[in-house]
């Protein structure tokens, strides 16, 4: 009786523990399959304080290239450049009429299944000049706020401004804006600046700070600051069973979805 107690918890434990590193297992196998061999990925940066139906507005996109895990190439740029490069006259969706009678990338997440959207940018994204790429990722400004906690701040000499967790934001806003654009018109090109020293961060950070990093992804990964689709159907699949693909589920019941674009 006086071990009843102390016995139910180590069970639930080790059924935690079980249940644990079987996702730990199924995650490793998710990574290989997503870096494995050589990969085109397309970035969305979505401002989340200019809402859209799948977390916010396209500001800017980035082109990876990895080969086995490593990256190649990657190019950050903002959306405009590539929508510039658009020569096919689309109609958008009814209500988009009312402020541009042309259908853009930075508009293609008008619907609130991810992957329904994410199909919809890739043809955006091949008709203006894009790659077609294996994958899609889209992620808000939440991720990069959370690496700064982490990570601790970010100097960009070239815009002499000392990136944090509280002013990244503001900052990034300000930087990106057509008034305080740079003077080569690459207003977007703060990004481009900043992902590769937050990634050589990551890489030489302290040991003792990966469980944070993890937890940090987690987080923004089950709030849908970051969602993935493939259009490989079994990289796919593993995104939905990680609940990661941004899905609106399937159910034998009404219910109410209100959504902001």
């Amino acid at each position: 009786q006086e071990f009843r107690e102390d016995f139910s918890q180590m069970q639930s434990q080790f059924i935690n523990l079980k249940i644990a590193f079987t996702n730990l297992n199924e995650l490793t196998n998710l990574i290989s399959s997503l870096t494995e061999g050589k990969k085109n990925i397309l970035v969305l940066f979505q401002n989340n304080n200019e809402l859209r139906a799948t977390g916010g507005f396209i500001g800017s996109y980035g082109n990876i290239t990895l080969d086995y895990g490593r990256i190649k190439k990657m190019e950050i740029s903002s959306i405009y450049d590539l929508d510039g490069q658009l020569q096919e006259n689309i109609a958008p969706p009814r209500p988009i009429l009312n402020v541009n009678n042309r259908w853009f990338l930075r508009d293609a997440n008008w619907f609130a299944d991810f992957e329904e959207s994410a199909k919809k940018i890739i043809s955006f994204y091949e008709k203006e000049g894009g790659e077609t790429p294996e994958s899609v990722i889209a992620l808000t400004p939440a991720l990069i706020v959370d690496l700064l906690k982490i990570l601790g701040p970010v100097y960009l000499p070239t815009y002499k401004v000392n990136l944090t967790h509280e002013n990244f934001i503001e900052t990034t806003q300000i930087k990106t804006s057509g008034i305080y654009s740079d003077p080569e018109n690459k207003p977007k090109q703060i990004f481009a600046d900043l992902v590769p020293v937050l990634l050589q961060k990551i890489n030489t950070m302290d040991r003792e700070l990966w469980p944070n990093l993890l937890e940090a992804i987690q987080v923004n990964l089950s709030t849908k600051q970051i969602a993935f689709y493939s259009n490989k159907s079994e990289l796919q699949s593993k995104f939905e069973e990680f609940n990661w693909a941004g899905k609106i589920q399937e159910t034998d019941r009404d219910y109410l979805a209100i959504i902001g674009s």
